[in-house]
């Protein structure tokens, strides 16, 4: 392991130091606002990408796999490569939290050589590379990560103790001063008793350990003389005694070293094996004495094991969102910031990394506190890169309003509260895709199916309290201990409650309207204090009326009045750290709602609940459209806007296709009703009902609906077998987290076989094949408008304020699933084929299955961008209206800057404008009758459609759809000069 985090198996804590790489200082005073805006641009726009290109790098993706890759993304127009996180991580985990050594790129994935060599690749193409950034957690667990076994081993006085946000103050008498791990795949008790958990001479870890499964427990070194009472030997007998003249918690690192070192010796002769096997049936677990011995030799560690069952309500360290084997790091301390971060300044430094894309800060103690601090640490080092390097971007998904005190700066008031900076277009984007005329019959047939007629705003509060009974009590816990500390430290808190305080917590969690908020030591901001005076709102109406004069008092201490405000300096930090853990409660749960559970089991429309979706709203009016394009754009104009990557439930262009329903309701409904009826003789039974249930089983049709393959055949069984192997896959995850006829946790295992019996019986057997022939026709019906939608949405993905951001192979049309369905191998020869070809984009309209046409249309754009940088980053966004009879089928724009534009219209609601006959994916230009839209003052002369190459002529200052989309259904203008 590398120098971060080696911790010397013979060393002791006292004399171990909190390891802070050389080079790198401390940020001495640092507060809120006490820095200048962090620079994010260099030399004008030059750092800004134009377009971002995700790499997800594993084991069998390396990174020398994307060397060759580097003249294909130049030839696409890619301006920057993302990779996902490259330091050493856990086996099998995505995204960087499963991180185990902050200061190594992974082996696995090629190593720091082959990270020098893709650098270099890339830069001789003039493409940055970055690197996405989630420092907020660590994996623990198992014998790789050495900082978490020196936790366990010192405890409190680990050199790592600081690191790791534990709660040494817990509210069980028992976990004072531990942390729980709760680990074990059964009780404790039982563990021992069978011999699961037993006590081992680790000679790896040159200690002795409580072993279980995979994991490794290491016993505290002053605790060694017990175990070694057990010996046999005189030669072991006499160790003892050396482990015995350790003084305190705190002995002597080199005396420890040197009892560490013998012991190890002894241990690896032969008569020491046959000792070290007597001294540990001392405390084997399947005599009376044996475990006996064991538990209180257990119960003198720093932690205490339990089984995996009490996480969810004993936790005493904070966890990414629902994952105990994933420790939150506290960021908020100087010494552990840098020491995170230092390898990955190192690589930006010498111009190896060229900046990073930032994510998870919504579960930080303080983002805003974060953002600045990295923001203002990579302009330093900006400075120092060296000459030749390419330009700096420093750090992307950082928001504006996070950077500075200019918090007024947020998003527009209609976004969605819960919506980061990288989503807030692509939901724009989204709902000008969907027709907002079908929310009530989609409503209704939804209704109808799970039998709940609720509006989404209470779906979404009962999810919340389903949470925190069923996930996140331990969170709730640490929010009610953080309160009434608070409470204990002044006097008008002294009759207040743990209880209370607990009660008040969960309603105001359950109701909180956001994410989260973003209060600090100086309260909160305008924005913030509308949120929570709607969540106290709606938490009065539920708490009981004797909570309620404590209700106003949390108010205050949650940021009603700044803590800074408070003259005490113990009861300002009490409060600061009670909105922070209040805040982190939120964002974690949050997630776990809309991302989990909410996603399966809203589905009235799959295109809609997704991440970064509202999904209370189905689509909007154009105006309105426009309204929030503009105000985003304003609000975050270098934001990437992301249509698609592994947190998303379903790829970009399988939501393109289910946005499709929002314009034919009653078909969908139709088929809604005559696929039950063709599948009911394949749907089962349980105790509890049919299986699978109504709602379920039209969540599994609105999943294959999206997933359905362009090129599928009902006679080819190799498609259909692969495609019931994914739906499958995915079918029984998702009812789990629906949590209709089972669960995520405890769940009903006869429900879930009926629920994969279903899926299979639908593709396999002579009975389901009414229902495969009904699934199959309407994916026919609605494949010409979904793929409009799905040209619609790239075009204003690469035109729109902000930076285009493609997940891996996305260029091509993208039905993908959740993970792991969208981590599946990409074809990079095929695409690589495609883009050398260079046929016309109309030509390869002709064979729009095969995605062709939508990575011409991709790499046109892009290299528009490059051409035109400043009109992209930097121009207006101002909206056309569209007249005519077909007004609500089309949506145009136009972008300017330094007399330079650029007019973008594409094709919407196109449903009942193409037929179900084979044709180009395109509305006849017949049907446009007198669409169109005027020119505003001042823009004349003749353009030039960059997707087609054909001329554009106005006439009489208007511009007619007829004309632009004769060839394809999206156009994007350039003046002729």
């Amino acid at each position: 392991m590398s120098q971060l985090f080696k911790v010397d198996p013979f060393a002791g804590a006292g004399d171990a130091e909190m390891p802070v790489p050389l080079g790198i200082g401390t940020l001495a005073g640092f507060g809120t606002s006490a820095f200048p805006a962090p620079l994010l641009w260099r030399d004008g726009i030059a750092t800004l990408p134009r377009a971002l290109y995700r790499l997800r790098f594993h084991k069998g993706f390396p990174l020398e796999a994307a060397i060759p890759l580097a003249g294909y993304l130049a030839d696409l127009g890619v301006s920057h490569v993302c990779a996902s996180p490259l330091l050493r991580a856990r086996p099998g985990r995505r995204q960087g939290a499963g991180v185990l050594d902050f200061s190594a790129i992974d082996p696995d994935l090629g190593g720091a050589r082959s990270l020098e060599r893709l650098s270099s690749a890339l830069h001789r193409q003039q493409i940055g590379l970055l690197m996405e950034l989630a420092p907020g957690h660590m994996a623990i667990g198992g014998t790789d990560n050495e900082a978490w076994l020196d936790l366990l081993e010192w405890g409190r006085d680990s050199a790592y103790a600081s690191w790791f946000d534990v709660d040494w103050r817990a509210g069980d008498i028992d976990l004072r001063n531990k942390v729980l791990v709760p680990f074990l795949d059964r009780p404790y008790w039982e563990a021992i008793c069978d011999g699961s958990l037993a006590l081992a001479y680790d000679a790896a870890l040159a200690g002795f350990v409580a072993r279980h499964n995979a994991h490794a427990f290491p016993i505290c070194p002053t605790d060694w003389a017990a175990i070694l009472e057990q010996a046999d030997t005189p030669a072991f007998s006499g160790m003892g005694d050396v482990f015995r003249s350790l003084s305190g918690v705190r002995p002597d690192r080199e005396a420890l070293r040197s009892a560490k070192y013998r012991l190890l010796t002894l241990a690896e002769t032969e008569e020491g094996a046959r000792a070290m096997r007597g001294v540990l049936a001392g405390f084997d677990g399947h005599a009376a004495d044996g475990r006996a011995r064991f538990d209180r030799l257990l119960e003198k560690q720093n932690y205490r094991l339990a089984s995996w069952r009490t996480a969810n309500d004993d936790l005493n360290y904070r966890r990414f969102v629902e994952a105990p084997d994933l420790i939150g790091l506290r960021l908020e301390r100087t010494d552990v910031f840098e020491a995170v971060h230092a390898h990955a300044f190192q690589l930006y430094g010498e111009g190896l990394l060229d900046g990073f894309c930032a994510a998870h800060l919504d579960l930080m103690a303080d983002p805003a506190a974060y953002a600045r601090r990295l923001a203002l640490k990579l302009r330093d080092l900006s400075g120092r890169r060296p000459e030749g390097a390419p330009p700096p971007v420093g750090c992307i998904g950082l928001p504006a309003d996070l950077l500075d005190d200019r918090r007024a700066a947020r998003a527009p008031a209609d976004a969605p509260p819960a919506t980061p900076g990288e989503d807030a277009m692509a939901e724009a984007i989204s709902l000008a895709l969907h027709d907002p005329l079908a929310t009530p019959a989609l409503t209704d047939l939804w209704a109808g199916l799970c039998g709940e007629r609720q509006p989404f705003e209470e779906v979404r509060e009962a999810c919340r309290r389903t949470l925190l009974a069923e996930t996140f009590s331990a969170e709730l816990q640490a929010v009610a201990r953080a309160l009434h500390d608070v409470a204990r430290a002044t006097p008008e808190g002294r009759d207040v409650t743990f209880a209370a305080l607990k009660r008040i917590a969960h309603d105001l969690a359950a109701a909180f309207p956001a994410r989260r908020a973003f209060g600090d030591m100086d309260g909160r901001t305008p924005e913030d204090t509308a949120l929570y005076a709607a969540a106290f709102a709606r938490a009065r109406h539920t708490l009981s009326p004797m909570d309620l004069p404590v209700a106003d008092l949390v108010e205050r201490w949650l940021g009603g009045e700044a803590p800074r405000a408070v003259p005490d300096f113990a009861q300002s930090g009490a409060r600061a750290h009670a909105i922070a853990r209040f805040q982190q409660l939120t964002a974690s749960l949050d997630r776990a709602v809309h991302e989990d559970m909410l996603s399966e089991r809203y589905a009235r429309l799959l295109s809609r609940v997704e991440r970064g979706a509202d999904p209370a709203v189905i689509g909007l009016r154009v105006g309105a459209i426009h309204a929030r394009i503009g105000a985003l754009g304003a609000a975050w104009p270098a934001a990437p806007i992301v249509t698609t990557g592994p947190e998303h439930k379903r790829g970009e262009d399988a939501r393109m296709r289910l946005a499709v329903l929002s314009e034919v309701p009653g078909e969908w409904e139709t088929l809604v009703r005559q696929m039950m009826d063709a599948a009911g003789a394949l749907r089962g039974r349980t105790d509890h009902g049919p299986c699978p249930l109504p709602a379920d089983e039209a969540l599994l049709y609105q999943g294959l609906v999206g997933a359905w393959p362009l090129t599928l055949r009902l006679d080819d069984p190799a498609a259909l077998a692969d495609l019931k192997a994914r739906a499958g896959r995915w079918f029984v995850e998702a009812v789990r987290h629906a949590r209709r006829g089972t669960r995520p946790l405890f769940g009903n295992a006869d429900y879930e076989a009926g629920c994969a019996r279903f899926v299979d019986a639908l593709f396999d057997v002579p009975e389901g094949a009414p229902a495969r022939r009904l699934l199959a026709a309407f994916v026919e019906r609605i494949a010409l408008a979904s793929v409009i939608n799905g040209y619609a949405q790239a075009v204003l993905k690469c035109t729109l304020p902000g930076i285009p951001d493609f997940h891996q192979g996305t260029e091509f049309w993208d039905f993908a699933l959740e993970e792991p369905d969208n981590l599946r191998a990409v074809d990079f020869p095929a695409r690589t084929s495609a883009l050398a070809s260079g046929l016309p984009t109309e030509v390869l309209l002709g064979t729009w299955p095969d995605g062709r046409a939508k990575q011409a249309l991709v790499s046109r754009l892009l290299r528009l961008r490059a051409a035109e940088p400043a009109l992209f980053a930097k121009g207006s966004y101002e909206p056309l209206h569209v007249e005519g009879m077909r007004d609500g089928s089309g949506f145009a724009f136009l972008r300017r800057h330094e007399g330079k534009a650029v007019i973008v219209a594409v094709t919407r609601l196109a449903a009942h404008l193409v037929g179900p006959d084979p044709m180009p994916p395109r509305v006849p230009t017949v049907r446009w009758g007198d669409t169109g839209f005027e020119l505003p003052d001042g823009l004349g002369g003749a353009f030039r459609d960059v997707l087609t190459g054909r001329r554009a002529e106005p006439s009489l200052g208007r511009l007619e759809f007829s004309d632009l989309f004769a060839a394809f259904p999206a156009a994007v203008l350039t003046q002729v000069a």
